[in-house]
């Protein structure tokens, strides 16, 4: 099975959670063969036309705790 290591993908606009669940679904299907994992962040919901700091801090304290929970080991962060 082929591993796809990807790269964050932030979604910049006014929309809601359900925006990207359509590039999910096209990712997946124009990779098939390929084991993807989808870390659909929340921490920025409420609120996105904070602070470009801010939401970058809440982003990766999600992806930290993501990391932690399911003990994964992470050998570079781009």
């Amino acid at each position: 099975m082929k591993t796809f290591k990807p790269n964050v993908l932030k979604w910049e606009n006014s929309g809601n959670s359900a925006d990207l669940r359509l590039v999910k679904t096209y990712m997946e299907m124009s990779l098939p063969g390929y084991r993807l994992e989808f870390l659909m962040s929340e921490r920025n919901q409420s609120d996105t036309f904070a602070d470009f700091d801010v939401m970058t801090k809440r982003l990766v304290a999600e992806v930290v705790i993501h990391i932690d929970m399911y003990s994964l080991k992470v050998a570079r962060i781009r």
